[in-house]
């Protein structure tokens, strides 16, 4: 059994961006352009044999609708490959329709990306009216 050994990278700005900038750094210096790193999260010591495998087993020969990332290479639906996502692959027994009950709705989300834009924009529109005659 092969084991990787891991960096541990702290999980702050400075330290996710400062990493990010070292690993472009290698692989812009390497000769054959590739790089592989294998992090974890400073402090987070969790055992691997501690995480849960969620499936769900579906009956044969019933229609199924699913949700989730397609994948070219795989030619299939897979579930997305940031562990933080809370959203992997659902499956509902019948039409399409039978996904709502599945999957999870997100108003507060549209609501803070409404808000957060609105603000952006009314930002972006100040500043031009304000310093952008000045320059000209």
């Amino acid at each position: 059994m092969r084991a990787a050994s891991f960096e541990e990278v702290e999980w702050d700005v400075l330290g996710v961006v400062g990493t990010a900038f070292a690993s472009a750094r290698e692989i812009f210096t390497d000769e054959d352009g590739a790089a592989r790193h294998d992090w974890h999260r400073a402090g987070d010591e969790s055992d691997p044999s501690s995480l849960l495998l969620e499936e769900a087993v579906l009956p044969l020969g019933q229609q199924v609708s699913v949700h989730g990332t397609w994948s070219a290479e795989r030619g299939a639906i897979v579930a997305p490959g940031d562990p933080s996502a809370a959203l992997g692959v659902s499956a509902a027994v019948g039409p399409p329709e039978n996904l709502e009950s599945v999957l999870p709705r997100s108003t507060a989300a549209y609501l803070a990306t409404a808000t957060i834009s609105t603000l952006l924009g009314a930002g972006i529109l100040w500043f031009a009216l304000e310093f952008l005659p000045s320059l000209v």
